[in-house]
């Protein structure tokens, strides 16, 4: 595919709109996200959590609300949401009329394992698409010798922007991280930016 067909996409850009829907989802029962949020407040308040170290929802709950919420970011950015298929835990965008690539890639990562660095952060800069977008929740589980999610997510941060700077993709990479705990609203939502000029991982604002 010639490279009249690739996007300019501003990673930081990209993640303050989803914040933006996210927090503005969240906030209504109006959205999936939103009736998400409120039957966790209810799950809570009526006190049947029996363990707070599990959360009350499934994967594949999570992942239907979550694809739901990005098919709408999709649009606001003037692509198309493709259907899951293969069983592959991603998200694909694409232009109008070109399916041979995707523009963007999104993998939510589901659990905060060695995967992350071994497989998802391979696959994901090796599909050529204009932006590759990481979801991780760093506190599930929290990794040997952190007792916090600040603790998590700087060790989150640390171990992808190494791994990055072995694999030195060239186009930009952006890795999310927010608690598997958190339903706070406005949502705790962090951003960072592999920049391939400086090999770094930058914060995202």
């Amino acid at each position: 595919m010639g490279e009249h067909n690739r996007v300019e996409l501003d990673a930081r850009d990209w993640f303050r709109r989803f914040r933006k829907r996210y927090n503005d989802s969240a906030g209504t029962l109006l959205t999936d996200l939103g009736l998400f949020y409120d039957r966790h407040r209810k799950f809570v308040e009526y006190g049947r959590r029996s363990d707070p170290s599990q959360p009350e929802y499934t994967n594949e709950e999570w992942n239907r609300v979550i694809a739901t919420l990005l098919s709408g970011l999709a649009a606001e950015l003037g692509l198309a949401q493709a259907p899951e298929r293969d069983g592959r835990p991603q998200l694909e965008w694409y232009l109008p009329g070109v399916t041979d690539r995707p523009t963007v890639v999104i993998r939510d990562t589901s659990n905060a394992t060695n995967t992350i660095l071994t497989e998802d952060l391979v696959d994901l800069t090796h599909q050529g698409s204009d932006l590759s977008v990481l979801l991780v929740y760093p506190d599930y589980p929290c990794p040997e010798g952190t007792s916090s999610i600040e603790d998590a997510t700087r060790a989150w941060r640390n171990r992808i922007e190494a791994r990055l700077m072995e694999l030195q993709p060239q186009r930009p990479v952006l890795a999310m991280m927010i608690s598997a705990y958190s339903f706070d609203v406005p949502a705790p939502w962090q951003g960072f930016v592999w920049n391939p000029a400086s090999s770094s991982l930058e914060v995202a604002t």
